[in-house]
């Protein structure tokens, strides 16, 4: 396996289950999670370069790099038709333009696709949002600190902070910058979770992810911000291992 994509489960490989993970994210941020879902769904977590195991590699600041990059070591995972995507925030995009171009290949669809934190691909930003990734660097740790994702080790280092800021930034920027250009909604259910008190992704943009799929839309919210998972991870889990059960035989 190519260290783009980590394996975080060990025992039963009955539905894989392919996490993106959010701006500044590593790939191990999805092992709680996976210590949570039942042995027969194994999860696996996309490294994005410039971080993790990918420390050396020079990162994207785009969504399209991105996608590209995980879907070159994606596919021979794919072995197993049995699958499905999770992403968070940025990794929702990541999850839904990768699963787009699954449909652009003509190979099998997630089983499901499940996105937390991340606004609808068609929605513009609004009017009185201000973008993050150009801000001075004073303003953007501050807007790290107030959004609670980041490591406390990083925002406390300042020699691991001047070497994450550049990733970070990209990332953001990605996330910021993207325009969807898919015409046509998806052929498979995705699920959608979102935090009640989320300042950057309201609940009407959790909604809004409905347009995206031509089967089964279900919607859960947390009370909580946009960073819910911290607090709900045990129920996210619950509510995977749910809707994939409804779709067996796996």
């Amino acid at each position: 396996m190519a260290n783009e994509w980590i394996k975080l489960s060990s025992g039963e490989d009955a539905i894989r289950l392919f996490c993106f993970p959010f701006s500044g994210g590593t790939a191990q941020v999805y092992r709680p999670l996976a210590r949570l879902l039942p042995n027969g769904i194994c999860v696996f977590a996309y490294e994005l370069p410039g971080r993790g195991r990918r420390f050396n590699d020079p990162a994207f600041e785009n969504i399209s790099d991105m996608v590209s990059d995980a879907m070159k070591a994606l596919m021979p995972l794919l072995s197993n038709p049995n699958f499905a995507f999770f992403g968070y925030s940025l990794g929702g995009l990541l999850a839904y333009e990768a699963a787009h171009e699954l449909s652009r290949k003509g190979v099998n669809l997630p089983r499901h696709i499940f996105v937390a934190a991340s606004r609808a691909p068609h929605l513009s930003r609004r009017e009185d949002e201000t973008s993050y990734y150009d801000l001075p660097d004073e303003k953007f740790i501050s807007k790290l600190k107030e959004m609670g994702g980041t490591p406390q080790e990083v925002l406390e280092n300042q020699e691991i902070l001047e070497l994450m800021l550049p990733v970070i930034r990209k990332d953001f920027k990605a996330y910021e910058t993207y325009k969807n250009t898919n015409d046509k909604p998806l052929n498979c259910p995705i699920t959608a979770f979102g935090g009640e008190f989320d300042r950057l992704v309201l609940p009407s943009d959790v909604q809004e992810w409905s347009k995206h799929t031509a089967k089964l839309f279900l919607k859960h919210m947390y009370e909580g911000d946009h960073f819910f998972i911290q607090t709900y991870a045990e129920k996210m889990a619950g509510a995977i291992t749910r809707a994939l059960a409804m779709q067996r035989p796996w």
